[in-house]
């Protein structure tokens, strides 16, 4: 995706999230996944379970850019992780996310491991050090 379709996304995801009351977190990932070049999505989205059932099932599961969308985790939490983000974002080529901190290999192993937190504490990394500066 280009920079400006991503930021076209991440606009309309703030606006949409702000009036929903809807908190979270997207990353974007560029790179060489099986035999092509495309982008992958990783994502948290906190909020009632009605706003949040309607964004994923009307909006999301409804783009057509989106392909072989995999929840890896629903259900309720006790407070959210992403309180102050209408939508965090963070964009990165595969090798930027190869070398960062706490990197998980996605393959059939990890996304069929069903009760890992490991994406959402990798997420929650970039919120935690937005708030440190």
């Amino acid at each position: 995706m280009s920079d400006e379709q991503l930021e076209q996304i991440l606009h309309t995801s703030k606006t949409f999230n702000e009036q929903h009351h809807i908190t979270g977190m997207l990353l974007y990932i560029e790179g060489y996944f099986l035999t092509m070049k495309e982008g992958r999505f990783m994502q948290v989205l906190e909020g009632t379970e009605d706003n949040v059932k309607y964004l994923f099932e009307e909006k999301i599961c409804k783009d057509p850019r989106h392909q072989s969308i995999i929840v890896l985790q629903s259900g309720k939490i006790r407070e959210r992780n992403f309180c102050d983000w209408t939508m965090g974002f963070q964009a990165m080529d595969e090798e930027d996310f190869k070398n960062k901190p706490n990197y998980f290999k996605i393959n059939d192993y990890f996304v069929n491991t069903k009760h890992s937190n490991v994406p959402l504490n990798y997420l929650k990394s970039f919120y935690k050090m937005s708030r440190a500066r």
